[in-house]
């Protein structure tokens, strides 16, 4: 299940993340110039570094923010975390972490790592965090769920829901969501 109080914001982030792959070529920018945009996000060893990369603007104005003291570092983090995928998933993030890999007898994301994750709030932890996920998942990750997951859990008016059903779907589990955390995903689905 994958719930995005901010999809309209997700879809746009996907989409700049699409742009921003090699392979695109319809935006007049070579396939260099890309791939180093992408190793200079992948690079950044904060937020800051990767607010001050051309294509963090580009995602920034796409997302037409109006709050540069609290946008900026919001959209820094999905940047720096979106440089890291490599492959678009369908399944969620939670469920791909959740579901037992290979010869694990448990999930890919250990319930203590798992905690560790669902704990973490700072933009800057958060992209650490993140980092280590795409890690995990070898660069395949839901590219719409991680931007609608991060963004969601820097806003302080989703930020409980969004993680409540982030771990509601890792447990698989997201058909037992508790009623306020339903009725909020209901409404999301409908608006899709």
């Amino acid at each position: 299940m994958r719930m995005h109080v901010l999809d309209n914001e997700a879809e746009i982030a996907r989409a700049w993340w699409s742009r921003m792959q090699p392979h695109h070529g319809r935006d007049g920018r070579s396939a260099a110039s890309r791939r180093a945009s992408i190793a200079r996000l992948r690079h950044a060893s904060s937020l800051m570094k990767a607010a001050c990369e051309p294509a963090t603007a580009d995602l920034y104005d796409g997302l037409a923010c109006s709050f540069p003291a609290s946008d900026l570092p919001r959209v820094a983090l999905v940047a720096g975390v979106l440089a890291h995928i490599r492959r678009d998933s369908h399944l969620s993030i939670a469920e791909a972490l959740g579901r037992p890999h290979g010869r694990l007898p448990g999930p890919l994301l250990s319930p203590l790592r798992f905690r560790r994750l669902v704990a973490a709030s700072e933009p800057e932890s958060l992209l650490v965090a993140f980092r280590r996920v795409a890690e995990m998942l070898r660069g395949e990750m839901n590219v719409k769920d991680a931007a609608g997951l991060l963004m969601a859990w820097t806003d302080p008016r989703y930020a409980e829901t969004a993680r409540t059903a982030f771990a509601f779907d890792y447990h698989g589990a997201g058909f037992k969501l508790p009623p306020a955390a339903a009725a909020l995903h209901a409404e999301i689905a409908e608006a899709q």
